[in-house]
């Protein structure tokens, strides 16, 4: 009776068996597709940080110059100011010679 168990377990142990490898098989693949997987995330995770940087240091290119033409032209317009009370200036002192010229004239 022994043998008769063992001769009818011995097709399922061979079945089960097949059935074992083909499913360590599958884990196999889909331990290294997951394995690529997480590498090519790490990959694209590395290039989004970089591209970040890259981002950021432009952003700080970018807000260097914006404020150095801030400064330029609040420059220009200090100069323009003190242009316009200088030709304020000169034309009162235009105005004031010629009433005295015509004070003079009389």
């Amino acid at each position: 009776m022994n043998q008769e168990n063992q001769s009818n377990n011995n097709p399922i142990l061979r079945h089960l068996t097949v059935r074992l490898e083909k499913m360590s098989a599958q884990i196999r693949h889909l331990e290294d597709k997951h394995s690529r997987e997480i590498s090519e995330l790490h990959e694209k995770y590395a290039n989004l940080n970089e591209r970040l940087a890259r981002t950021r240091f432009l952003e700080g290119k970018i807000q260097e110059l914006i404020d150095q033409h801030n400064r330029v032209v609040q420059g220009f317009e200090l100069k323009l100011s003190q242009l316009k009370r200088l030709i304020d200036d000169q034309e009162m002192q235009i105005y004031q010679a010629q009433a005295e010229l015509k004070v003079l004239r009389k």
